[in-house]
């Protein structure tokens, strides 16, 4: 054995250009692979962080008889009593998001969101202290933790327990710092700065979430069959009277790849699995590439092998000496590319803009993943060359005359391959961008440009003095009319935001959640929406607007007048109907949605300024929300910026596929190099005759070139019928979507052709400039 390693490390030391190729394909193969791994983990492995995932689940609700769960509590207040009549219940927490809230301490305010929650929250989700901790307390006590983020951002350190914080949420509370948090981790789907005990309010004016963490092993089908009816009791009153509640209770590790559930961040499976047959193309292509330059460095040691076989050494020999040859290549590629993606891992976030959390134990997976891989990849690169040559005559083997025989047939395949796997990766690239740019430039169906959100009065505004108010309200007419840099203005939110909630559209269907958006007086002329039927809302009151998919959904004749209910809203009449618009994003059909007006008062403000005057607005925006919120610092976001957002994710699966794509392309080029490389070693001889016979450079290029297009020709028809099952695949998951576009497809072929005859040239060119004299000696 200690014979066989040290000839593995002196044929690896012998040829230093073969070796450095060999590292660098496998190493920035295992660079792309480990990324897109660790990319795919941080998505499977979303809320994982909490210890007790697979017991922890969302209490889901519906009004009887409806079809849809909400994840809404059944009780309006918490009610624990009804959660302890099932056993099977280990702990039960409420809590309602507060968002938008203003904490103040030495007269400096900052706005922030949290959570308000009863204390075994802290149980339910590994909530972990840097300091302080829930001790001593109840779901009344006026305290507040904070994270460690919030805390440097209020108090520039973490060491605050028992400092004040004024807490406005609607109104002014003094609470105590007690406990500071660590940070949530990046991929949870609780997003907070701070937690603060359920009953510091009565009532939040919001309808909360609740959360139970059930025993091991119970059989949730059948215990929701019993949970139906914890909300059977009935808490709500309609406009019918008292409404009964069925319940259900939902897995927590299922919330991330469900899109239903409105609040909360979202993955996409498909992507996922996008990115793990990105992964394995390039896996494929990395080996593939190693065992085509492996093959290259063995022709050159035919001789070599030859003699030792007939000096007795056997197959077994060459088989322990290639898989340690192999075993050190996979070693040392594997340790640089760890050490390289720690090296671009800062950079790799910011490229996908995205932070990237995983636990230690996924890291751990994934390295010992990549481990079995290089060793698995080395005994079968190790045995698949040697393999053979094991029936070949060592003296044959001398003379080089099984070199074409042994080797042309394999290496021929493993270069069709190498080419079809870059045409696919690369056509599949050009498709996603298009199918991207297509949904990013259709239109939407509203304005975008120049229009942007700003909260001038915050979640107190309701509680103040209605002297207070009033003048607030007047100021900011009085600057928004007064001023040309504002052309338009509503209260309300972007149309990119709406809220499932239930409606009883026609009275032979049953009760359903449909997409609703709750806008100002002014929404449908700020952003340039199209009334194809009946007129748009312009004033609060029982009157809605339905866009097109609304009215063909649900078979509507004469929707204008038509009327809808809503369970904890009453009746509605149809006032008239939208033209469809894209509130999600462009790459899916569009929904049903309903529009009502609910121009409360204290939403954020939407403002349409002037054409090439956003900065002059925003300075007159700024000094405004300075009169109005002294010390508050001031927030805003451009519509555009929002539109930009829907499609986040769907850029960053086309910015790592394109990447992958480039790495995978880089990788098969190696491995044809390597391959033209040898073929004109293979051919000096008949390059030097040809040479001697007359043949010109030209001609001898073309001979290479022949060689070369005739196997590219039969690798582009693999690709092509590839590509096109994977694009309509990939394609499947887009409403609103490009078609297969085949000249992706050539365009793809054409490139991989080109950059493959120049990756070729040099060489070509060298065979067919050399002095035939030399070539015919040497052989």
């Amino acid at each position: 054995m200690n014979v066989s390693i040290k000839l593995a490390i002196r044929n690896i030391l012998k040829s230093k250009s073969s070796t450095f190729t060999s590292l660098f394909g496998l190493t920035i193969g295992f660079v792309a692979l480990i990324l897109i791994a660790i990319w795919v983990v941080n998505e499977l492995s979303y809320n994982h962080s909490f210890s007790k995932l697979e017991q922890i689940h969302i209490v889901l609700s519906r009004t009887k008889g409806d079809m849809v769960y909400r994840p809404i509590s059944p009780f309006p207040i918490p009610n624990e009593i009804a959660y302890k009549a099932f056993p099977e219940i280990e702990y039960y927490s409420s809590s309602v998001n507060l968002d938008n809230c203003k904490l103040s301490v030495d007269e400096r305010t900052f706005r922030s969101n949290g959570l308000s929650v009863t204390l075994p929250f802290f149980r339910i989700f590994d909530i972990e202290f840097q300091n302080g901790g829930i001790k001593g307390i109840n779901d009344s006590s006026k305290v507040i933790f904070i994270t460690e983020r919030l805390a440097n951002k209020l108090f520039g350190s973490v060491d605050v327990i028992g400092k004040s914080v004024d807490f406005i949420f609607q109104k002014n509370r003094h609470l105590t710092v007690i406990g500071v948090i660590k940070n949530p981790p990046i991929n949870s789907s609780f997003k907070y700065e701070f937690l603060v005990p359920y009953l510091v309010e009565t009532s939040w004016g919001r309808m909360p979430i609740d959360f139970i963490q059930v025993l091991k092993n119970t059989e949730i089908s059948k215990f929701n069959q019993r949970f139906n009816t914890v909300g059977g009791a009935g808490h709500y009153y309609g406009a019918d009277g008292l409404i009964e509640m069925e319940s259900a209770a939902f897995p927590l590790s299922e919330l991330y790849f469900n899109s239903n559930f409105t609040g909360y961040e979202h993955g996409n499976m498909n992507y996922v699995w996008i990115m793990v047959i990105t992964g394995i193309i390039i896996l494929f292509a990395t080996l593939l590439n190693f065992v085509n330059l492996a093959s290259s460095r063995l022709l050159n040691r035919f001789k070599d092998i030859g003699i030792r076989k007939i000096l007795g050494s056997q197959n077994q020999d060459f088989y322990s000496e290639f898989i340690f040859e192999s075993l050190i290549f996979f070693s040392g590629s594997i340790v640089i590319a760890i050490s390289l993606v720690l090296l671009l891992f800062p950079s790799f976030q910011q490229t996908i803009e995205r932070e990237i959390s995983i636990q230690n134990t996924h890291l751990l997976s994934l390295f010992s993943l990549l481990i079995i891989i290089g060793l698995v990849s080395s005994f079968l690169c190790g045995l698949i060359l040697p393999i053979l040559l094991r029936n070949d005559s060592p003296v044959s083997m001398t003379k080089g005359t099984l070199r074409k025989n042994v080797f042309s047939s394999f290496k021929e395949k493993l270069m069709i391959a190498q080419l079809s796997v870059s045409i696919v990766g690369l056509s599949l690239s050009l498709l996603v961008g298009k199918q991207l740019r297509f949904m990013i430039n259709s239109k939407p169906g509203y304005e975008i440009e120049n229009i942007i959100k700003v909260n001038l009065l915050g979640s107190d505004f309701d509680h103040q003095s209605i002297q207070v108010r009033d003048a607030q309200l007047s100021y900011i007419e009085a600057n928004l009319t007064s001023t040309s840099l504002i052309l338009d203005y509503d209260r309300g939110d972007f149309p990119t935001t709406s809220t499932l909630f239930p409606w009883k559209v026609t009275s032979d269907l049953p009760t359903s959640d449909i997409n609703t958006m709750s806008v100002g007086k002014n929404f449908f002329n700020l952003f340039g929406l199209k009334i194809l039927e009946g007129d748009a809302l312009r004033d609060s009151g029982p009157l809605a607007v339905l866009n097109e998919s609304a009215i063909r959904a649900f078979r509507i004749d004469n929707p204008i007048g038509h009327k809808i209910e809503n369970a904890s809203w009453g009746k509605f009449t149809v006032l008239g109907v939208v033209k469809d618009f894209n509130f999600e994003s462009t790459g899916i059909s569009v929904k049903p949605l309903i529009i009502v007006c609910q121009p409360y008062l204290d939403r954020p403000l939407i403002v349409k300024v002037a054409k090439g005057k956003t900065e002059d607005a925003l300075d007159y925006l700024a000094k405004m929300n300075s009169k109005i919120n002294p010390g508050l610092d001031f927030q805003y976001q451009f519509m555009d910026q929002e539109f930009e957002n829907l499609f986040r994710g769907d850029q960053t699966i086309s910015t790592i596929f394109n990447g992958a794509s480039l790495v995978s392309l880089s990788i098969s080029l190696m491995g044809l190099f390597s391959f033209m490389l040898i073929f004109a070693q293979e051919r000096t001889k008949e390059v030097g005759i040809r040479k001697v016979f007359g043949a010109s450079a030209l001609q001898i290029a073309l001979l290479f070139s022949n060689y070369f297009g005739r196997r590219f020709l039969f690798a582009f028809i693999i690709a092509a019928v590839a590509s096109t099952f994977l694009s309509s695949k990939f394609l499947e998951g887009f409403s609103n979507k490009i078609g297969i576009d085949y000249l992706l497809i050539l365009y793809a072929g054409i490139m991989v052709s080109m950059l493959s005859f120049i990756t070729i040239a040099y060489q070509t060119v060298s065979s067919a400039n050399a002095n035939p004299v030399n070539s015919l000696r040497n052989e």
